[in-house]
């Protein structure tokens, strides 16, 4: 038997995708003094924020060098001998979760591996366990801390009976009893700038695929969380398919503790995001909270919020704390489709005071749209734009195609009518596509600039024939022009009059064809090297450009 004297486990804790990682770095804290603990996060979808002229490098770049990036994950895993490694992933990570399991299998046979996230423990639990030793049902922080104190003892020890815990024993699986939830302030504070903390990035412009270091540090935004939980059930969302979930609030006191002790690590800071699924506006909470944030950080904040929630009381108290920008939810213009196919009841004559509000404080708005629904009919098309047409400007919209995932409302409504091609359902939709001999590709799914110029094309003709004054800006939302450099529009919006409707449909297509375009990096990357020679000057560009060419061509160097 394998036996590992106690502190002496070496785990490792993986979060793929971009964003904050909270629980990762908060299980992270709970067992970094009973173990050897690493963080690794594998940044697919990194995303640079403000580079020069308001420039943004989102999540739609290609990325080309995955081949690259595995093989740097699989030579990193095999020198570091871990005998315990967490995965925490999305359903349209899954392909990322098989990729990183064989590698891990095929290196590290001896190695335990548990998985968690919604999609692992509620989704497919069965299909997880056939790439993993143990998959967590529900939040992993104390579950992991009492997994990794079996497994200092004994690292072969099976049935272990953890609450929460599913496991395989003698080929059958075995789920342990849930456990409750944590007392939500008694959860440790998510760690930033550990030592022992690295990031793979599988697109990185100017540094290598593999760093020793956090990328909040150096980052000027930091990501908090005040509680857990959501109190809606959108029929898309996989609220609508957790049972017995709960929303719990963390105390204020709490909250601000933990907000300077990031603040002390990530000293680059300059704004903050709260990454709630829903922000707290609660009566008794609010007035504390913005009081005490307003006295003790003073820096202006982001928050995620569900339409209705908010009143000008609300809104006043939230903006004289440093509130600069609320992301909703509207997901469409069209009432029947947000109540009767979205599950999400709210009026728009509601929704237009409220961001009549949110104008009149001077509070930037952003709204996430669903595109490529098949309930959506032309007349909803036409609703939809006339509602956008009457929000208070500026704001910004933000794209999400309609995904299929098992168990979801909205999924088992639409395969009952007959709407969805039962194949578009499927519980391993990813961002990659694995080809051999191990050529490995980016399939974008929720930045997909085809299903853009697709939904686009429906329509032009309902912009163009209605909304004509204000056609240049419906027109630069729909097509998420903020991927390009604000001086390029302005320049294409000067050089169109707004009063001939031939002009808006050269502008239309014009705006459509750099959408296309911008899929290529041989395109957007001279936009970057301009951006930085204006920002940074000559000898700072032609350095970054000489590492871009070492890069390109360690990859063509590269054999799988």
């Amino acid at each position: 038997m394998n036996t590992i004297k106690e502190k002496k486990l070496k785990s490792l804790l993986i979060g793929i995708g971009p964003g904050y990682h909270w629980q990762v770095r908060s299980m992270h804290a709970m067992v970094k003094n009973k173990c050897d603990s690493s963080m690794l996060f594998f940044n697919i979808d990194r995303k640079i924020d403000s580079i020069g002229d308001n420039l943004r490098l989102h999540s739609s770049l290609k990325y080309s060098s995955f081949a690259s990036t595995f093989s740097t994950f699989k030579e990193w895993v095999k020198e570091s001998q871990f005998n315990l490694i967490g995965i925490g992933f999305m359903s349209h990570h899954w392909d990322i979760y098989v990729e990183m399991s064989k590698i891990i299998r095929h290196v590290l046979p001896n190695c335990k591996i548990i998985c968690g996230g919604v999609h692992a423990w509620h989704i497919d639990s069965y299909l997880t366990l056939e790439h993993c030793d143990y998959v967590c049902a529900g939040e992993g922080e104390e579950l992991y801390s009492k997994l990794v104190d079996k497994l200092s003892t004994d690292v072969n020890v099976s049935n272990l009976r953890i609450p929460g815990l599913i496991e395989k024993h003698q080929g059958k699986v075995i789920h342990t009893h849930v456990q409750k939830y944590m007392p939500i302030d008694d959860t440790p504070f998510p760690t930033y700038g550990d030592k022992k903390t690295y990031t793979i990035t599988a697109v990185n412009i100017d540094k290598p695929f593999f760093l020793n270091e956090d990328p909040l540090v150096r980052s000027e935004f930091g990501y908090i969380h005040v509680g857990r939980g959501c109190f809606f059930k959108c029929s898309f969302c996989i609220n609508a398919v957790i049972e017995n979930k709960t929303v719990r609030l963390r105390s204020v006191n709490k909250v601000i503790a933990e907000i300077k002790e990031m603040l002390s690590v990530c000293k680059n800071v300059r704004a903050i995001i709260f990454n709630d699924e829903i922000f707290p506006v609660r009566h008794s909470w609010l007035p504390e909270f913005c009081k005490k944030y307003k006295e003790q950080i003073n820096l202006p904040f982001q928050i995620v919020l569900y339409p209705h929630m908010l009143s000008e009381e609300k809104i006043r108290i939230l903006k004289s704390a440093g509130l600069t920008e609320i992301a909703m939810g509207l997901q469409s213009g069209s009432e029947r489709i947000r109540n009767h196919i979205y599950d999400r009841h709210d009026k728009n004559s509601r929704l237009l005071t409220e961001n009549a509000l949110l104008g009149k404080h001077n509070i930037m708005t952003s709204y996430d749209i669903i595109i490529r629904n098949p309930y959506e009919t032309e007349t909803d098309l036409s609703i939809g734009l006339d509602f956008i047409h009457k929000l208070e400007q500026p704001y910004y919209l933000k794209f999400y195609t309609l995904a299929y995932y098992p168990k979801h409302p909205i999924t088992i409504r639409a395969l009952k009518e007959k709407m969805v091609d039962p194949k578009e359902v499927d519980a391993t939709i990813g961002y990659l596509d694995v080809r051999p001999p191990h050529k490995i590709r980016l399939r974008e799914h929720y930045h997909d600039d085809a299903t853009f110029v697709a939904w686009h094309k429906r329509i032009r003709k309902l912009m163009l024939k209605n909304y004509k004054e204000n056609a240049y800006y419906l027109m630069m939302c729909y097509h998420g022009v903020w991927f390009i450099p604000q001086f390029v529009l302005n320049f294409l919006i000067k050089q169109f009059k707004k009063d001939n409707l031939w002009q808006l449909y050269v502008f239309s297509y014009l705006l459509e064809g750099i959408l296309i375009v911008r899929n290529f990096y041989v395109v957007r990357y001279p936009f970057f090297i301009l951006l930085k020679l204006k920002q940074n000057g000559l000898i700072f560009v032609t350095k970054l450009v000489i590492k871009k060419l070492m890069h390109i061509f360690r990859q063509i160097s590269y054999k799988s």
